[in-house]
């Protein structure tokens, strides 16, 4: 998209053109370079007047509290159900149903940044691994010990997911079930691959529990 500078006189629209010729052209590349310096110079300052983040949430409670609320609803926006009454295909039938899936996958793009923030524990201090007793399940401190030995990839599973919630936007800004159920797709094939890589690693997932045999995180007692 080309944008231009516009006067209008007397009614008519007309292009505008800065006049220069009165401007050397060496003095307004020396101005615009001088100009360049000083914003370049300015980055490490603003970077380094940051202050360090504050890690209240381990990675279990970003995945509990606030990734399983987006992407479940997002997941189940779009499909294709058998029911009793017979196949059911399922889209965001108007614009509030759409602009509620628009906001989980701003969340999640949100979320793929805090799972950025190095130095997270795996799970609360009162809290526990799901399945940990599982041979091939890691503990608390094993995964908190490959995250960190392993960061980049890590770092990339989360590049992973938020480009697959960037898709997930960009379907729901254009009202397109495909394109919504594909970025659906790679979400939860980041998810899994991550899952797989520093929770269970060379092992199927935990079965899920018995109803009742686990308490919800929140009520964890210390």
């Amino acid at each position: 998209m080309r944008f231009r500078h516009e006067r209008r006189r007397g009614g008519a629209v007309r292009s505008g053109r800065m006049k220069t010729s009165a401007i050397p052209l060496y003095l307004l590349l020396a101005i615009g370079l001088a100009s360049c310096d000083r914003q370049q110079s300015a980055v490490p300052d603003a970077v380094a007047s940051i202050p360090d983040f504050q890690r209240a949430a381990s990675l279990q409670e970003l995945m509990v509290l606030h990734v399983d609320p987006a992407v479940d609803p997002l997941w189940e926006s779009v499909g294709t159900i058998e029911t009793r009454e017979g196949i059911e295909t399922r889209t965001p039938k108007n614009e509030e149903q759409w602009q509620e899936q628009r906001a989980n996958a701003l969340r999640l793009i949100e979320i793929g940044n805090l799972l950025l923030i190095p130095g997270r524990r795996a799970v609360p201090e009162s809290g526990s691994v799901p399945g940990a007793h599982i041979a091939g399940v890691l503990d608390h401190a094993e995964i908190e010990a490959a995250v960190k030995r392993e960061w980049p990839k890590f770092a990339g599973y989360a590049g992973d997911f938020q480009t697959a919630a960037i898709a997930a936007l960009h379907a729901t800004e254009a009202h397109d079930a495909k394109a919504l159920l594909e970025a659906g797709e790679r979400l939860q094939e980041a998810c899994e691959q991550c899952h797989g890589h520093f929770w269970y690693p060379g092992d199927k997932p935990p079965a899920d529990p018995e109803p009742g045999v686990v308490k919800p995180l929140e009520h964890h007692a210390p």
